[in-house]
């Protein structure tokens, strides 16, 4: 039995989502591509693919023998691999392994390099929008059960259901198939067509659907009582502040005086809609947080609106909150006077650039790291909540940090 792992729309990337850079606001940061350390090292690797095929080791300039020096060890076992007749790969993967080897070294779990499909769902776990029917699959034994249909998508419109067990994916048995591989058949090009058999109760149902694009709210909003309301923020992604500030002023007509912000598990995302957000409470003038850069350059970003509330706020966190959530969390606590319940959160501070390379991948790498308003610092270090909520030993399903949450608004 293959080993089964829980897929959705975030699988791949609900652990490393970064900051992207702000053009407005980053401005510490030179905008201008230079041809970069990794260019030059794909450029030197390919070198020695020409040259085993020539015969020779070719060299292309002074920086490539400056780089032939350093590398000599990955330049000979590329050519032994590429030389043996057992070894079933190819000069592109040896080629993609030796980057990403570089990057996982770079002393920054959370820096990456994509190829051009990896970045496309790198791009969509961020954004929410992606193209397929709209449901999400784990396992159930044998095979991928439906867990969840996503409102106004083409899995709700053909009939699908919670509990569903998908039996066949365009004529495939997926009782053998990786989750990947399922998840692949369900996510498409919109407009192409998805063949399943499903398995409800004893009833075996087949059904045609046609793949469409799929966007998800990252936003969760409701009244907990007449007063007190919730906004989840599931991901900073790049309409996150238009879809908060709707839910929040839809809150405050239904009589919300009162508001907890959950950041749980929140990864990141555009810096500018979260300093948007911070701008809806605090002060014109108050800090929103603090960049310094590796020269040391310190940027302090600083709210410019009229825009402020002045009721009380709590504000959920847990040790998967992350970057620029911890960034947000830390500011209202310290420029508005809210109250963070939950967990010391993650400790992720840094600033990340996305940058593409001559061949048509990208990289990630940190080129900046966050101060709270205050300046402290928040990489490796986190953001340490106002009463802490051990849920470790809880086996129930009440959420104690919630509760714990409306007790102290109530």
């Amino acid at each position: 039995m293959k080993k089964r792992k829980i897929s959705g729309f975030l699988h791949k990337y609900n652990q490393e989502i970064p900051e992207l850079k702000d053009k407005e606001e980053i401005n510490i940061i030179e905008e201008k591509r230079r041809f970069s350390i990794l260019d030059m090292v794909i450029v030197a690797l390919i070198s020695v693919l020409l040259g085993a095929l020539l015969g020779t080791i070719t060299t292309y300039s002074s920086s490539s023998q400056y780089f032939s020096r350093d590398f000599s060890d990955v330049f000979d076992v590329y050519n032994k691999i590429i030389n043996n007749n057992y070894s079933n790969t190819t000069s592109k993967k040896l080629i993609n392994g030796a980057v990403k080897g570089m990057v996982k070294n770079a002393n920054d779990y959370k820096a990456a390099y994509f190829n051009k499909s990896e970045y496309s769902e790198y791009l969509e776990s961020i954004e929410r929008v992606y193209d397929g029917v709209g449901t999400l699959v784990s396992y159930k034994e044998e095979y991928p059960i439906i867990v969840d249909v996503y409102n106004n998508s083409p899995a709700q419109d053909a009939g699908l259901q919670i509990g569903d067990i998908i039996t066949k994916v365009d004529g495939v048995s997926t009782n053998e198939l990786e989750m990947e591989d399922v998840s692949l058949f369900m996510r498409g090009d919109s407009g192409t067509v998805l063949f399943l058999e499903i398995k409800r109760g004893e009833e075996i149902i087949n059904f045609e659907i046609t793949r469409s694009k799929i966007k998800l709210s990252a936003i969760e909003s409701y009244m907990i009582d007449e007063n007190l309301g919730c906004i989840k923020i599931i991901s900073f992604s790049k309409n996150v502040y238009k879809e908060f500030k709707e839910e929040l002023e839809r809150l405050e007509n239904l009589g919300m005086t009162s508001l907890i912000i959950d950041l749980r598990s929140n990864q990141g995302g555009h810096v500018d809609q979260m300093s948007k957000i911070a701008e809806l409470f605090l002060e014109k003038n108050s800090n929103i947080y603090q960049l310094v850069d590796s020269s040391n350059n310190k940027k302090i970003v600083k709210d410019t609106t009229k825009e402020k509330r002045n009721y009380s706020i709590v504000v959920l966190q847990n040790w998967c909150s992350s970057s620029i959530s911890e960034v947000l969390a830390s500011t209202l606590k310290d420029e508005y006077g809210a109250i963070i319940v939950g967990n010391v959160s993650e400790g992720n501070g840094l600033l990340y650039k996305i940058d593409k390379l001559s061949t048509g991948s990208y990289v990630k790498l940190p080129v900046a790291r966050f101060l709270t308003s205050k300046g402290k610092e928040i990489n490796q270090v986190g953001v340490k909540p106002d009463e802490e909520v051990d849920i470790s030993d809880n086996d129930s399903v009440e959420d104690l940090v919630l509760k714990r949450a409306i007790e102290i608004l109530k």
